[in-house]
């Protein structure tokens, strides 16, 4: 299955504690909720063979290993942003001509959506969340849908996770074009941890396992 961070958490959390785990992994993209998991002892401990290769900010060994991570940065429609329209920082997003003209998923969905506006407050200063604010921006219930609005053309700027729709869109000839500012781009692991109920033999990453699609749970 798959859903937004904070709905999975809750998910996995309620079925951990009934003992009626549905799912095998999970991978979710927010550290913290992972580390919250495993504080409530609501994972088990594991180690795959190539342990050894993954960096230390890519771990917590014999925890969690990163299944994979997600740039957020922004995307343009090249049909609809041209020229010396096209954005070079991340404070020209806030210029009056973008309002109600920029998509991006909610902080309520959890995970990527926690990075991005702490990346807002701690990099770009605490008053440019309440500046984006006045942007208007299209709240979608999850970064996909962002996607697909400025792919169609129907918004021309959306803040986005690279872990989304934005690569088919890209392979499928979409004009959309990523946007990396000089400010920064940031960046979440998204971490890979066994239920606590189930046992199988666990490899370096989810698309390794062998294990059916069903049994491994994504967030978004």
């Amino acid at each position: 299955m798959s859903a937004v961070t904070g709905r999975l958490f809750e998910r996995i959390a309620t079925e951990a504690q009934a003992a009626k785990t549905q799912g095998d992994v999970a991978v979710i993209t927010n550290v913290a909720l992972a580390k919250a998991l495993i504080d409530r002892k609501l994972v088990r401990p594991w180690t795959p063979p190539e342990a050894g290769k993954y960096p230390a900010n890519a771990k917590a060994e014999g925890l969690w290993y990163a299944a994979s991570g997600s740039l957020m940065y922004p995307i343009y429609n090249t049909e609809l942003v041209a020229g010396s329209d096209v954005p070079k920082s991340w404070n020209d997003l806030l210029d009056p001509k973008w309002k109600g003209k920029i998509a991006t998923a909610p902080v309520t969905i959890g995970g990527t959506a926690w990075m991005q506006y702490d990346f807002m407050v701690k990099e770009l200063g605490n008053d440019y969340l309440k500046k984006f604010a006045v942007q208007a921006p299209k709240l979608f219930p999850a970064y996909d849908p962002a996607v697909l609005s400025v792919a169609r053309g129907e918004t021309g700027i959306a803040i986005i996770s690279a872990l989304s729709e934005y690569s088919l869109r890209i392979r499928q000839g979409a004009p959309i074009a990523p946007l990396l500012l000089p400010e920064g781009t940031p960046f979440t692991n998204d971490p890979m941890l066994c239920s606590p109920t189930r046992r199988i033999r666990m490899r370096a990453s989810c698309s390794r396992t062998g294990i059916s699609p069903s049994s491994v749970r994504r967030s978004s």
